[in-house]
């Protein structure tokens, strides 16, 4: 959870005002109240409501760490919270399990450019 300090100062004018998780008073329960909130509204006024739901478990998984601290470096966070962030995401290792099983050799480093200046 974004408690107030250091790292929430700096991004707190960065996130998007519909943010609910990891922020102190405005849990996914927020989320679910102000979301039936726009859907009744819609529903009201006769309009009609069409829902995706998507599952983004591990999405960091699936998405390229350079691509995220790239975008970190452009919202102009400190370089101590994208260092932070980066120690997570980079230089990690992984490896790949079918059925259950885990293939022999198949531990792989995850690496990340750290170039302030990469542009992608």
């Amino acid at each position: 959870m974004l408690e107030d300090g250091f790292f929430l100062d700096a991004v707190v004018d960065k996130l998007d005002t519909r943010q609910f998780g990891a922020l102190k008073g405005r849990s996914t329960t927020h989320a679910l109240i102000d979301m039936l909130h726009h859907w009744h509204a819609a529903v009201d006024s006769g309009s009609s409501v069409r829902v995706l739901f998507v599952d983004f478990a591990k999405a960091f998984d699936h998405t390229d760490h350079n691509l995220v601290i790239h975008k970190l470096r452009r919202l102009q966070l400190p370089n101590i919270i994208i260092d932070w962030i980066s120690s997570f995401l980079c230089n990690r290792y992984q490896r790949i399990a079918f059925d259950g099983i885990f293939r022999t050799g198949s531990w792989y480093e995850e690496e990340c450019l750290k170039d302030p200046g990469l542009v992608l």
